[in-house]
């Protein structure tokens, strides 16, 4: 009763092990293609004397200011709803009032953009009208308009991509306080090798972390248990659960029977080899 009591806990562990890779893996995804679209969004040059507020809402908000007083001289759709401000509102809308930081600060900034002549790329927070702060991305160029030059400014909205940032960390966070913790060994195998291993992982194998990382899987157990799994999957054309029993040498040359659990998931998008090891000897010990 004692080993099925134990066998059944790292189960569950290594299941929630793997929800919890599965969904920063998930995490990761969907950060990346936000990254990636925030960066291959093309940008149309604008117009050498207007925005044309008659074009379809753009995604990102884009405004022209004044280089000397850094009034706002211009704003497409985007740009007033993402703020909340109103192009026909009496009193001008400032770069100042809108970007986070002092006037020095932000002056600095444009300095800097105009020594260098390319786009400044930075992450700021930006203030809507009723007060509250935006995170967003500020990209920086410079135009000619109206003959004379100007401040070119676009912003994404990035809260989603922070959220994203803040659900993955704490998914991580998650996983490396279960996984060293835990009583049995907990691995990730991915293109060869050892890319994580928990602490007791060292205790079984009696390697160091960063002699496991130098290993390959077959080093330590049967290769026959990677090509079988592998074998496993492409019959079935999705990643497999699996429970298998084999003898393991550890460093000082000691033999140890282990339940392997593992199965095939996404890893930083590339399969790899999530698993855990039980030491069967310390279960029969503590049976008798």
């Amino acid at each position: 009763m004692i080993e099925l009591g134990i066998f059944q806990t790292e189960c569950q562990i290594l299941e929630q092990l793997l929800l919890r890779l599965r969904s920063a893996e998930a995490a990761k995804q969907a950060l990346a293609k936000l990254v990636y679209g925030a960066h291959q969004t093309s940008l149309k040059c604008p117009d050498q004397h207007s925005l044309n507020q008659d074009d379809k809402p753009a995604s990102e908000s884009i405004c022209i200011v004044d280089l000397n007083t850094k009034q706002v001289l211009q704003a497409n759709l985007a740009f007033q709803r993402w703020l909340g401000y109103d192009q026909t509102e009496e009193s001008p809308l400032n770069l100042y009032d809108i970007v986070e930081g002092d006037r020095q600060q932000i002056d600095r900034q444009i300095y800097h953009l105009l020594l260098e002549q390319h786009c400044l790329i930075t992450e700021q927070s930006c203030r809507h009208k009723d007060g509250f702060w935006i995170e967003a991305e500020v990209r920086l160029s410079l135009i000619s308009f109206k003959g004379a030059l100007a401040l070119y400014v676009v912003a994404r909205d990035v809260t989603e991509r922070r959220q994203i940032e803040a659900t993955l960390q704490e998914s991580e966070a998650k996983f490396r306080a279960v996984a060293e913790t835990a009583t049995s060994a907990i691995f990730i195998y991915q293109d060869e090798q050892f890319c994580y291993v928990n602490p007791a992982t060292e205790q079984l194998t009696g390697y160091t972390q960063a002699e496991l990382h130098t290993m390959k899987l077959w080093d330590l157990v049967d290769p026959d248990l990677l090509a079988y799994a592998n074998r496993l999957e492409i019959q079935l054309g999705k990643p497999i659960f699996l429970r298998h029993e084999l003898e393991m040498m550890t460093k000082v040359g000691e033999i140890r029977c282990l339940e392997i659990i593992a199965t095939w998931a996404e890893f930083n998008s590339r399969p790899a080899l999530i698993g855990t090891a039980f030491d069967l000897n310390n279960t029969f010990q503590l049976t008798f």
